[in-house]
């Protein structure tokens, strides 16, 4: 059973949900998570108005002693209609785009976990957080300089960028939120999820995708050498696509792997692990060069639950690898 709850900011219940006709969960490693509600409107919600910035939360009851937090987050914007409600939701990944800084800062060979705990208790002097900072481990050192009106959240891409496998995620334990910063992985899932194109009986895995698109592709750089060039592709296709980037930090070529989406059983482990987490996964693909059998990292969770029942989608990857989200993108612009 799914409930919902919309709280205040004193965390006191004003409305619960449980009659829905739509829900979806999207959470991805390092950016920004939301939430897709559609509800009938009631009586009461039409006595009390609805914020943006209240509190919601998600709770998955699996048993009478296990129940399991999908989703935290604030409302960011709902459509009313006649008999529909339409909601949307951020999570606190989110919501650190617009905790700003209110001195600037000036970091010389600073470690970035001790930067994170500063920038967390400044700003959690002049505003309470809605969450706690949990594990925080990078010894990663970072020089850089932080002007008046920086978020939480371009800090923590300022870390990224000197330490590409740094990790953060929100994680819930019991009713408590942890913003947790580390470098390498979270949790290791026990079980393998499965998926056999010759068996597919014996199968945890119902589908899987692979997607490839120009998205921010190119197989040639332009460095002071003329000389960044991934070779095996310009080979292959007997073509350029060419950047001019001038930013030291972006003078590398992007991966070429895709990250692989799998849809997996709702039988299985899907409301027990979090993005960050690694799980045992094999896909046997029929496929040559998409046989996997490997620790790989989650690096995205997409919950959908309708009348017609539950399905999970992950993407996966041996390494974190960051894809563009349009929220953040949006988010960078209007602050800019």
């Amino acid at each position: 059973m799914i409930t919902i709850q919309i709280k205040d900011w004193n965390w006191e219940v004003l409305f619960t949900i449980q009659d829905f006709f739509s829900l979806s969960i999207s959470e991805s490693i390092n950016q920004s998570g939301t939430l897709n509600l559609s509800f009938p409107t009631k009586e009461r919600m039409r006595k009390q108005k609805l914020q943006k910035g209240w509190r919601i939360s998600v709770y998955y009851w699996f048993s009478l002693t296990e129940i399991i937090q999908l989703f935290d987050g604030f409302i960011s914007g709902f459509t009313l209609n006649s008999d529909h409600i339409y909601l949307e939701a951020t999570n606190w990944i989110g919501y650190l785009q617009y905790r700003m800084l209110r001195t600037a800062k000036n970091y010389s060979t600073v470690t970035i976990k001790t930067i994170i705990q500063q920038c967390f208790e400044e700003l959690n002097q002049t505003s309470r957080l809605p969450f706690l900072l949990g594990q925080n481990t990078c010894e990663t050192p970072l020089t850089r300089d932080f002007i008046v009106g920086s978020s939480f959240f371009d800090v923590l891409k300022a870390a990224e960028e000197v330490n590409p496998k740094l990790c953060y995620r929100m994680k819930a334990e019991g009713d408590q939120i942890f913003l947790e910063v580390w470098e390498g992985i979270g949790e290791i899932i026990p079980w393998v999820w499965v998926f056999d194109s010759k068996d597919p009986t014996k199968t945890n895995i119902v589908k899987w995708e692979r997607k490839d698109s120009m998205d921010n592709f190119f197989n040639f750089i332009s460095t002071p050498a003329w000389n960044l060039t991934n070779q095996e592709h310009v080979d292959a296709t007997g073509l350029l696509f060419e950047k001019n980037e001038t930013d030291e930090q972006k003078k590398r070529l992007p991966e070429v792997s895709v990250i692989p989406t799998l849809t997996i059983s709702r039988d299985t482990d899907w409301r027990k692990f979090n993005v960050g987490d690694r799980k045992h996964i094999k896909l046997i693909t029929g496929y040559e060069r998409l046989t996997i059998d490997y620790l790989w990292i989650i690096q995205t969770r997409n919950l959908s639950i309708t009348p017609g029942g539950i399905k999970v989608e992950i993407k996966v990857s041996d390494k974190y690898r960051e894809e563009t989200n349009i929220l953040d993108l949006m988010l960078k612009k209007i602050k800019k």
